[in-house]
């Protein structure tokens, strides 16, 4: 368990903790994500992503995940034996 504040989002279902930079420079290495579980989400939207057993967090786009950080290319999801949408992300909690 996290404690939170008052800010979390009403409908997060589950948090996971971000490693990495690849969304830099909107989310950091250590954030909170706060996400609605979802099979589902639309071109434009954050989600979590797992393929072929491996956990994203990307910026779906379609036929592919995008990262926010340029230095990252596009991931195809055609490039995977399985893939999953876990949920939608609608919120954040900072790292401290």
């Amino acid at each position: 368990y996290i404690p939170a504040d008052e800010s979390v989002p009403r409908g997060a279902d589950f948090a996971v903790r971000i490693a990495g930079d690849s969304m830099e420079p909107n989310y950091h290495d250590g954030d909170i994500l706060l996400v609605r579980r979802t099979e589902s989400v639309t071109p434009g939207e954050l989600g979590i992503f797992v393929l072929d057993g491996c956990g994203y967090f990307k910026k779906f786009d379609g036929d592919r995940l995008l990262s926010l950080n340029p230095a990252y290319p596009p991931i195809l999801l055609k490039n995977f034996t399985q893939t999953a949408c876990c949920g939608q992300v609608i919120g954040r909690m900072r790292k401290r």
